[in-house]
């Protein structure tokens, strides 16, 4: 599924919670979950790499919520401009149905991004 908007909330933080609840509803209406995504594309609205960054950090928090056991590949990429205003950010998600009840392989789970001292 592609061009999830974050529109809905009255916060960043409430607008990516609704559009990973959107991502979910959309997944289940076509037979699959959460489980069945293998990979995610996200694009961020930030002026610097720095807003970016930041932005990131609402986007993991609200991300662990929905995503709890395992971690789909994923691509973020930041961008001065969204198709739909007033969204901190869009997603693009791919899920092969079936494949979460079926994994073969133990994928850890990431440990926390240690960023450089500026």
């Amino acid at each position: 599924m592609s061009g999830i908007p974050a529109i809905e909330g009255d916060s960043d933080e409430a607008k990516i919670r609704w559009l990973f609840q959107q991502l979910q509803a959309h997944l289940e209406k076509a037979g699959a979950s959460l489980e069945d995504v293998v990979e995610l594309q996200s694009f961020h609205l930030a002026r610097d790499n720095a807003e970016f960054r930041a932005q990131m950090d609402i986007v993991l928090k609200v991300h662990a919520e929905f995503f709890k056991d395992r971690y789909p590949a994923w691509t973020a990429v930041g961008t001065t401009a969204l198709f739909s205003q007033g969204a901190p950010m869009e997603l693009r998600a791919e899920a092969l149905i079936g494949s979460g009840r079926a994994a073969r392989v133990s994928i850890p789970t990431p440990k926390a991004a240690v960023r450089p001292a500026q």
